[in-house]
């Protein structure tokens, strides 16, 4: 008998939003033995009157009494899951109909496989596709996957991976100092121990937000979480310890710069990049940082004149 896969949808206020569209594709799913646990953050937007007028057998709401936090909401999925694996959609995701049986397909039966990755695409607040990435990590282990995502060679979301229930409730959840990387600590935490399947096609879209920046204590608490995956990535793959700190270092320092870079205060802003700086021991200067963050977007103004002006000379 095909093993049930649980999907979990955590939402809040967003009934006159995406969180239908998120919810039907879910529902599509053509796998016969599914459920879809909705999880409620105390929603005060008609989202409780929605689910309740809904009959699917399939779907299961939970809601709760008060606003318990996003993290605490995701693990709420989690827990309520009875599925064998697991899947958490966002409530602006979506998936292909596809999704969950060519994941279970991938697993050739093996019951006991940490999860399953898909091809996924990232989509624009319209909808409009903006990339689409196939996995590219196939025969590759679980570090060599790491160290993919560390170098931008391979992508790493929610809405395309299908995990394992037990392994990830051992893995200990959804949980980071901030609940910043808590998705890609228990993706990297699942496939350590207990392996991986990729399965190259785009079947999931993630959809991209403006992101939230612009205070140092938001920028320093993506940095905090950010030094602490690359301690729990240098713990579970110790044979590659050296090179996970090399290359992970720089991947996440940069990343933790953007969003200091967003602090409009030039000197907070550069105290939080000597802070972080020092969190990833020196991996990449901040001043090299900025020179060719301003190097781009000077390069990327001046493509965008050129191109406005050679189509106002079009139609002329």
């Amino acid at each position: 008998m095909d093993p049930l896969v649980t999907i979990g949808m955590p939402t809040y206020n967003r009934r006159h939003g995406y969180f239908p569209q998120a919810l039907q594709s879910a529902l599509a799913q053509d796998y016969p033995n599914l459920e879809v646990v909705v999880c409620d953050n105390a929603s005060t937007d008609g989202t409780q009157e929605y689910m309740e007028a809904m009959t699917d057998p399939r779907l299961r709401y939970v809601r709760h009494a008060e606003n318990i936090g996003a993290n605490a909401n995701f693990n709420s999925c989690l827990d309520n899951a009875d599925g064998q694996f697991f899947l958490m959609l966002h409530d602006d995701d979506l998936l292909d109909p596809t999704f969950v049986s060519r994941c279970v397909a991938a697993l050739g039966g093996r019951s006991d496989m940490g999860l399953v990755r898909t091809g996924s695409r990232v989509i624009g607040t319209d909808g409009q596709v903006l990339g689409s990435n196939r996995t590219n990590t196939q025969g590759k282990d679980a570090a060599e996957v790491v160290l993919s995502w560390f170098r931008r060679q391979t992508p790493l979301y929610l809405a395309s991976t299908l995990y394992n229930t037990r392994h990830l409730r051992e893995a200990g959840g959804f949980a980071s100092p901030h609940g910043l990387y808590q998705d890609v600590k228990a993706t990297f935490i699942v496939m350590a121990r207990h392996g991986h399947v990729d399965v190259d096609e785009v079947l999931a879209s993630f959809r991209q937000h403006d992101d939230n920046r612009g205070t140092t204590a938001g920028a320093l608490r993506w940095a905090e979480d950010a030094a602490h995956l690359l301690e729990v990535v240098v713990e579970e793959f110790p044979e590659r310890a050296e090179e996970m700190r090399a290359v992970g270092g720089v991947y996440l320092c940069r990343q933790s710069y953007r969003y200091v870079a967003a602090i409009p205060d030039a000197g907070e802003r550069w105290r939080a990049y000597r802070q972080v700086e020092r969190m990833f021991d020196g991996s990449v200067s901040p001043l090299s940082y900025e020179i060719t963050r301003r190097w781009r977007r000077t390069r990327n103004t001046a493509k965008r004149a050129i191109k406005s002006l050679a189509g106002r000379r079009e139609v002329a």
